[in-house]
C-alpha cells in the first residue's frame, strides 16, 4: 500500500514540475490528455484554475489567448475520444459493464435518453465535473452525430 502511495506522490510531483517548467504547453497537453480519456490525477478544472492564477501573476500571455488555446485543446481531445468511442465504445462498455455493475438495460436507457435529450444532456452534462468523459462516450455510442456533439 505504501508503494502505491509513493507512486502517486511521485506522479503528482512530476506533473507539478512539468507544469512549472512548461507554463503554457503543460496545461494544454494535460487538458488534451484528460479530454482524450487518458486518466490523470489532476482534473481539468484545476488545470484551468492553475493557468488563470499563473497568468494573473506572471502576465506571460493574455487571458483570451489562454482561453482560446484551452478551448482548442478541449475540442481536439474530446473529438479524439468521441471518434474512439464511436468505433470501440459499445464493445468496451459491454466488456467493462460486469466490473462496474452496469447492466444492458442501463445502457439501453442511456441511449434512449440521449435520443430524447441528446443536445441538452451534452450541454449540461459536460459542465458537471466527472461527467465529461462518460457524456462523450455515451454520446458517441448512442449515435449522436459529431456536428451535434461539437
Amino acid at each position: 500500500m505504501n508503494y502505491i502511495l509513493l507512486l502517486i506522490d511521485q506522479y503528482s510531483d512530476n506533473i507539478h514540475s512539468f507544469l512549472i517548467s512548461h507554463v503554457v504547453l503543460a496545461p494544454l497537453l494535460l487538458l488534451f490528455a484528460e479530454e482524450s480519456g487518458i486518466p490523470i490525477l489532476v482534473p481539468g478544472d484545476a488545470i484551468i484554475g492553475y493557468v488563470g492564477f499563473s497568468l494573473s501573476q506572471t502576465h506571460t500571455a493574455a487571458l483570451w489567448e489562454a482561453f482560446v488555446l484551452a478551448l482548442l485543446a478541449v475540442i481536439c481531445g474530446s473529438s479524439i475520444l468521441f471518434f474512439i468511442s464511436k468505433r470501440w465504445g459499445q464493445f468496451v462498455l459491454t466488456k467493462l459493464s460486469r466490473f462496474i455493475f452496469l447492466k444492458q438495460k442501463h445502457l439501453d436507457r442511456a441511449e434512449q435518453l440521449f435520443g430524447k435529450y441528446g443536445i441538452w444532456a451534452i450541454i449540461f452534462g459536460r459542465h458537471i465535473p466527472g461527467l465529461r468523459l462518460p457524456i462523450t462516450i455515451f454520446a458517441a455510442t448512442s449515435g449522436i452525430r459529431y456536428r451535434l456533439f461539437i
